[in-house]
């Protein structure tokens, strides 16, 4: 691997890193309690109830993608 993939690989890492204790958070909160979502559809806004434990389940998904994204981002290189 070149010097600069080498250094891009460790800024990754790092990121992965992070990335994953945030993982590990969202998967340990398993509530009831309700998260107000404020949606911004163009000039009107709607807001929907949805419990913690939807939206914590949906950011653990959005996370563990961005993990996905950097592993194959590092494979590459």
């Amino acid at each position: 691997m070149k010097v600069e993939n080498l250094d891009t690989a460790a800024r990754f890492a790092e990121k992965r890193k992070k990335l994953v204790a945030i993982q590990e958070l969202l998967s340990s909160y398993v509530t009831q309690a309700e998260v107000h979502v404020v949606v911004n559809m163009g000039t009107t806004k709607k807001t929907a109830s949805i419990h913690e434990e939807t939206f914590n389940a949906l950011m653990y998904k959005l996370v563990e993608s961005e993990i996905a994204n950097i592993d194959h981002f590092v494979e590459q290189l």
